[in-house]
């Protein structure tokens, strides 16, 4: 079954890509793994021009506080702002397998760009 990549979970590389419809039942499994800190999930790439918001990038976070596994993170054009990108930066000191992160066309704003800053020089 092949669905539009909006959305992706991308696994180790002796797992298959999944590539996953942009349903909202879609992303709360990938947040569960996430959460479950699931060895398999190394990259998640959520690219939605009509955007997921701060609600996601916030629940993204939360997932993010114990795992351990998850190295790269792609949400562009997702309409993050503010509170989102806050979240988002607020994990890095608690998170140290996570390295990329592209949060390119977005809203975060000076605020949001601030938080990283002061989480980049933090960590």
């Amino acid at each position: 079954m092949r669905f539009p990549p909006s959305v992706q979970a991308r696994t180790t590389p002796d797992q298959a890509s999944a590539v996953m419809p942009p349903s909202k039942s879609d992303f709360d499994e990938i947040i569960g793994q996430i959460a479950a800190n699931d060895p398999n999930l190394t990259e998640v790439a959520n690219h939605n021009k009509k955007g997921r918001g701060d609600d996601r990038a916030v629940r993204i976070a939360e997932a993010l506080r114990m795992n351990t596994h998850v190295t790269s993170i792609d949400l562009i054009f997702n309409n993050i702002g503010v509170a989102g990108a806050t979240a988002l930066a607020g994990i890095l000191s608690k998170n140290s397998a996570l390295t990329a992160l592209d949060l390119f066309d977005n809203n975060i704003g000076d605020v949001g760009a601030a938080a990283f800053e002061d989480a980049l020089r933090n960590n």
